[in-house]
Formats: structure tokens, sequence, C-alpha cells
């Protein structure tokens, strides 16, 4: 498959593109920035996983520690530990 005179070569490379574009991302002028500007700074991430999650630690963590607590009261005042308590002291005599 040889090209012909009249074929046109789709195999060629393109030619150069001129020098007067600008690269990407440049603007097409060079205007130096005033003075004193900055960049303004990124807007702030949200941590709102991060509350959720911690919201959801102290939960789990005063539920845990009331039923502690309900549950030793319980055992306290329960009868049958008091009258084992009672007949372990009167062993103990």
């Amino acid at each position: 498959m040889n090209s012909g005179p009249n074929q046109p070569n789709f195999y060629s490379t393109p030619p150069p593109y001129s020098q007067g574009q600008p690269g990407y991302g440049q603007p097409p002028y060079a205007v130096p920035p005033l003075p004193g500007y900055a960049q303004p700074k990124p807007p702030r991430k949200r941590r709102t996983f991060l509350w959720i999650f911690l919201g959801i630690i102290v939960v789990l963590l005063l539920a845990c520690g009331g039923g502690f607590f309900v549950l030793s009261r319980f055992i306290s005042n329960n009868p049958a530990t008091n009258t084992v308590n009672a007949y372990y002291d009167a062993i103990k005599r």
C-alpha cells in the first residue's frame, strides 16, 4: 500500500504548532499578580463523619456506664445476695 503522489499520507506527523499559542492552563497574557495579593484559602473540609462517630462512642460509653451502675445496685440489694453474705458472715465468726 504505497501512497501515490496524488493521495494524502495519513501516517505522516502533524505540523508543529505555532509559537504564539500559550501553553495549557496559562493565560494568553502575562500580567504579574498585584502586590500583597494572596491566594484564597481552600474551603475547610467538613468533619461530619468524625462528629457522628464520636457521638456514637459517647452514647455507648454512657449506656455501658449506666448499665454497670444499675447492675451493681441490683446485685448489692438482691435478697439472695444478702442471705448468702449473712451466711458467710455467720461461718466466719
